[in-house]
């Protein structure tokens, strides 16, 4: 079996990548050229250097970089792209199964009646399709367009399931920071509006309880 597995790891003009777990403690150049002792050792550090390999989904070039058992190691064959900037958000993190971004204010979350492409889903829709023409990005949860903070997505529709099963006993609360104009008389206590949309997407607050959601800010 593990002479099948070696050699399935040799064709490498058949897989994109390849995964590998780590059975022993190990230095991830020596590693590398273990498993692939048909490449050249300069092949390998072109694969470090241009950032092909990650340790545990994250991106290692050090060539001495330790390994410890049961970690994963990932070989790109071909080039990773330089890193995309978005608008709006920055990836904090993806694997296989989740992007996690930072979004900023003003950027939303989904597409709306008035935008349909400036929107965390649709740059996150092309990001993952530049992989792959058949991939796809599922909606876990959302932040209200003035709203900046961090966001979750799945790449499938099993795991967008299990998280929103789970959300009402994961998240167990919600803190929000807002920024304010003006001066209060109290510096604590509670502020209560009803806030609108108009149709250009601005979202302003009105005193009319039967015109607006009603969100509650204490302090």
């Amino acid at each position: 079996m593990a002479k099948k597995h070696n050699q399935d790891l040799r064709k490498t003009g058949v897989h994109k990548q390849n995964s590998i777990q780590v059975t022993e403690p190990d230095e991830l150049m020596s590693f590398l050229l273990k498993k692939f002792p048909g490449k050249s050792r300069t092949t390998i550090k072109s694969l470090l250097t241009h950032r092909q390999v990650s340790v545990d989904h994250k991106i290692v070039t050090l060539y001495n970089h330790p390994l410890a058992t049961g970690q994963l190691v990932v070989i790109h064959w071909s080039r990773v792209p330089e890193e995309t900037h978005y608008p709006g958000m920055r990836i904090l993190f993806e694997d296989e199964y989740l992007i996690v971004i930072e979004k900023e204010a003003g950027l939303l979350s989904i597409a709306t009646d008035k935008e349909t492409d400036k929107t965390a889903y649709s740059m996150l829709s092309h990001h993952v399709k530049k992989e792959d023409p058949k991939n796809k990005i599922f909606v876990v949860h959302r932040l209200d367009r003035e709203t900046s903070g961090v966001m979750l997505f799945a790449k499938s529709q099993e795991i967008q399931s299990l998280l929103q099963e789970e959300w009402k006993n994961t998240i167990m609360e919600r803190t929000y920071t807002a920024v304010v104009e003006g001066t209060f008389e109290k510096d604590h206590g509670t502020v209560t509006s009803w806030l609108r949309e108009s149709k250009a997407l601005i979202i302003y607050s009105s005193q009319n309880p039967e015109k607006g959601q009603k969100p509650l800010l204490a302090g």
